[in-house]
């Protein structure tokens, strides 16, 4: 009887799931929404590598950015339902690359930023005396699935990259990126709808070219 019980909640909760697939009207808000997102991260970068922006401006970009990310580059915890269990991560992940070289590196997002610009320090690590981070203003949201009791989707974009000494560049290039997201769909109460929240995962590298 008990079995017949719970294969009677497994199809009651397969019919509530399938019952709850978001609209395409609903889709494009959520592309739209995830854009948004996608280039808030663009402009709070670009701000927070450039010199000529205050500390302050500079924190404060960069605290928007972790705030754009799931667990704001802390580590998390996170359901993963096709292995049926929580599974912990340390933290959003971003591949970084180079057009000198073919080698893909991995890296947590705080490191990452904080590489370009440490907020205890004020300075960069990196060799340039001052650098430009530009995202192309066209951004693809595609693969909106539904994973569990939220859903997925996939952000695609372009990041330029300039490395300046003494006021020449000394190297620049394009990557071709992508970002998996994470959608959770937000109930208003009394019936007024739904809203859909947005926040970005790992970053990984399609492509990278020189300009």
């Amino acid at each position: 009887m008990k079995r017949i019980i719970t294969i009677i909640i497994i199809i009651l909760s397969a019919i509530s799931v399938s019952a709850q697939e978001i609209t395409e009207e609903q889709k494009q808000i959520v592309r739209d929404r995830v854009a948004q997102k996608v280039e808030e991260f663009g402009k709070s970068l670009s701000r927070m590598v450039d010199t000529d922006q205050t500390k302050a401006v500079r924190d404060d970009s960069q605290r928007l950015i972790l705030s754009l990310f799931i667990g704001k580059g802390e580590p998390y915890e996170i359901y993963d339902y096709k292995l049926n269990r929580n599974k912990k991560s340390k933290g959003v992940k971003i591949q970084t690359s180079s057009a000198n070289r073919s080698l893909i590196s991995t890296t947590l997002l705080r490191d990452y930023l904080n590489k370009y610009y440490d907020p205890i320090t004020g300075k960069s690590r990196m060799k340039y005396s001052e650098m430009k981070i530009e995202t192309a203003d066209a951004i693809r949201v595609d693969n909106i699935t539904r994973e569990g009791d939220h859903y997925v989707c996939v952000a695609y974009f372009y990041q330029d990259f300039y490395g300046i000494v003494d006021g020449v560049v000394k190297y620049s290039d394009r990557t071709y990126k992508k970002i998996k997201c994470r959608i959770t769909q937000i109930e208003i109460p009394g019936g007024g709808g739904v809203l859909f929240d947005a926040k970005l995962g790992d970053i990984s590298v399609v492509s990278t070219s020189r300009l």
